[in-house]
């Protein structure tokens, strides 16, 4: 391609808008209810349907905000606007990149994104409503050719036959956060390991199939030395990540319609994990216009899918971005999307890592902007030892995903990467 449902009961009602004015305790039907969990859910005596509203984010409070107009930033419904020529603008209710124009060159760039403000979420339409007595509480298998006939009309290979999933276990503490797993190169879908372990904290988990199997840019763009890069070489790496999310032309090198972006696909699977499991609230991270509300979206990677949500994180507000084994500069130190404005809040962006296979990741998540010097980790670590670190180098370990079942002897630094300590 060339570059060109309210909340069911009133008894909820007084949880919520005294939340609102409180921030740590909450009064229902009379009865004070102290909160611990970070996304500030309440729930009735009978253990019925649960009630969470505007997380959106790691402030301590958890309150989602307006979005936000800042660089042209707003993580919420409109489609992404387009600087100059070529600048990447998100589809399917992600947020805009075309904050500034796209760098020169005969295609554009992409565009950096917003700041940091902390109040740019987009709020939920309604609250979170869970009720275990509807709910599954397990695995929900789907295509996306079986969601979208569309699916697979683009040249570039998405996996639009292979199995996407949802599970959401409402017997855990609801965190009113969608974990999206994105697996490593050439696999679909998700990533299962840390995705299982998502959802023993309580997380919705969703694993939608994307492009993963052409991984670089072409040589015409490899083979240009360093000190010789033009915009428009520097922009391939980014670009590419980005039309694979959402589908917007961008990248001779790939050919991906919105029918086989990852951001179209999960707005489906959202609707139709809403329509299979009801009790499990999945429209809940889905905004009027029934595109995804990133807001309160975990991107969760694994090598591959690691280096697309540090790309996607520039562009796009995401509630969190914890990335395992990745990303690198893949030969692209000067990338346009590692020296982008970040769209995402740095202070939500995290990474881990191991010792055994660090390459150049911390080297190309500071240059990125994510927070702070890098800590050693040693297996076993108890809670609380990891300071405000958000950049974790694993003692002995490889290249994994860490995370996986109940986190072993990593679970108390998994448990800190998510933000939810149990």
């Amino acid at each position: 391609m060339s570059n060109p449902n309210a909340a069911r009961g009133a008894i909820f009602e007084p949880c919520w808008s005294l939340r609102l004015r409180s921030g740590g305790r909450a009064l229902t039907l009379g009865v004070a209810i102290a909160v611990a969990s970070p996304s500030l859910g309440c729930s009735d005596s009978n253990g019925g349907a649960s009630t969470h509203f505007g997380a959106g984010g790691t402030s301590a409070n958890g309150a989602g905000g307006a979005p936000s107009a800042a660089g042209g930033t707003s993580g919420g419904t409109a489609p992404g606007a387009g600087g100059a020529a070529g600048a990447s603008g998100a589809a399917s209710g992600g947020a805009t990149t075309g904050g500034s124009a796209g760098a020169a060159g005969s295609a554009g760039s992409a565009g950096s994104g917003g700041g940091n403000a902390t109040d740019g979420d987009t709020a939920p339409v309604r609250p979170l409503k869970v009720d275990p007595t509807m709910a599954m509480n397990k695995q929900i298998q789907f295509s996306a050719k079986q969601l979208d006939p569309m699916a697979g009309t683009s040249t570039t290979p998405t996996h639009e036959g292979d199995t996407e999933y949802g599970y959401v276990n409402t017997q855990k503490p609801m965190q009113g956060k969608l974990v999206m797993t994105l697996g490593g190169i050439g696999g679909c879908c998700g990533q299962g390991g840390i995705g299982g372990f998502a959802v023993g904290l309580g997380f919705h988990h969703l694993a939608i199939a994307m492009q993963t199997q052409i991984s670089s840019a072409p040589d015409q763009y490899k083979q240009v030395a360093e000190n010789l890069r033009t915009d428009e070489d520097n922009r391939q790496m980014g670009d590419g990540r980005m039309e694979a999310w959402d589908g917007v032309d961008r990248v001779s090198w790939l050919d991906i319609n919105v029918h086989d972006s990852f951001a179209h696909r999960a707005a489906l699977g959202l609707k139709y994990m809403q329509e299979q499991d009801p009790g499990g609230d999945w429209a809940y991270y889905l905004n009027a216009d029934d595109t995804v509300r990133w807001s309160d979206v975990y991107l969760v990677g694994y090598s591959y899918g690691s280096q697309t949500l540090a790309v996607v994180s520039k562009y796009v507000r995401i509630g969190r971005g914890i990335a395992t084994s990745g990303p690198e500069d893949e030969g692209f130190p000067n990338a346009t999307w590692i020296h982008a404005k970040s769209a995402t809040p740095l202070e939500r962006m995290y990474g881990l890592f191991g010792s055994l296979n660090l390459g150049n990741k911390v080297a190309t998540t500071q240059a990125a902007g994510w927070l702070g010097d890098a800590l050693t980790v040693n297996a076993g670590a108890a809670a609380g030892s990891f300071g405000m670190a958000h950049l974790l180098v694993l003692t002995g370990q490889g290249h994994s995903e860490f995370c996986a079942g109940d986190g072993g002897e990593w679970k108390a630094l998994c448990q800190y990467a998510f933000g939810v300590m149990q």
